[in-house]
């Protein structure tokens, strides 16, 4: 049964969609979806620097509205046909550890009983570069990095449904310990990564303003703000169009998603 990896935010949830609502509501901005070209949130206009796009990050994920992020409708049909294919379906995500048992639940709720697994990566402990995106936290949640399905505190099982991992490693080296046939996930710096490093095809997926542009590694680590790097004349929105590699299979809807899996996945 060939596995298949799935990323979480914006591939199966509407993550960011959620976050420039909260953003606009919590405080004033007009930002739209379009404007995200990032996952870096302060290189977006309005969030400010990395610092303070840090705290609005903490601000957000401590708020009712992480718990509301709305499907990817079309994902529960596409997600239905691979596992009718005869697919096994993890999904491997960069989100912490500490947010596995809502997570969980979120996922059997809205896709009930088609995943095998979840695996958090934790990406954002370790990435200095990637802090100020949806997922990351701060200290205090590092420490629940490497559990199994018990909670710290209580260190009793949990009753989350959903057998879950923390493997706090790069995506290509998930990918390959859990051996994927092939990579679902909506960021181009991921797909780029584990089809680099892992030789596993990758459905880039979504028609997303933060996946159509090459990614520019020199931006992501600077931590000033969309109004500062225009001061300079830094417009990310200007970045060329990405020219994929042959590994890396760009899919508008879940529907794409599928065909690429009956070309790929042998």
């Amino acid at each position: 049964m060939p596995t298949i990896a799935v990323d979480f935010d914006d591939t199966l949830a509407l993550t960011n969609d959620k976050i420039c609502h909260w953003h606009n509501e919590t405080y004033g901005t007009d930002l739209s979806i379009e404007e995200y070209y990032h996952f870096q949130y302060w290189r977006v206009r309005g969030w400010g620097d990395k610092t303070i796009t840090q705290n609005k990050v903490k601000e957000f994920n401590q708020s009712s509205a992480v718990q509301a992020i709305k499907p990817i409708r079309e994902a529960a049909e596409g997600l239905r046909a691979l596992k009718e294919a005869g697919h096994r379906l993890v999904v491997v995500t960069a989100r912490m550890a500490s947010q596995a048992e809502y997570t969980c639940r979120w996922l059997e709720r809205t896709y009930p009983g088609l995943f095998a697994e979840i695996i958090f990566t934790s990406a954002f402990v370790s990435r200095d570069a990637h802090a100020g995106s949806h997922n990351a936290e701060d200290e205090q949640d590092r420490k629940e990095v490497g559990m199994s399905s018990k909670d710290e505190h209580t260190k009793e099982p949990t009753s989350t449904p959903l057998t879950f991992r923390s493997i706090p490693r790069p995506k290509s080296e998930v990918c390959k310990l859990i051996d994927a046939h092939l990579l679902i996930d909506d960021s181009i710096e991921n797909a780029y990564e584990v089809y680099a490093n892992a030789k596993i095809p990758v459905a880039l997926y979504g028609d997303w303003q933060w996946n159509k542009r090459e990614p520019d590694a020199e931006a992501a680590a600077s931590p000033l703000s969309w109004e500062q790097r225009r001061a300079l004349g830094l417009k990310d929105d200007e970045a060329p169009l990405a020219n994929l590699p042959d590994g890396v299979h760009r899919a508008l809807t879940w529907k794409d998603v599928v065909e690429i899996s009956q070309k790929v996945v042998k």
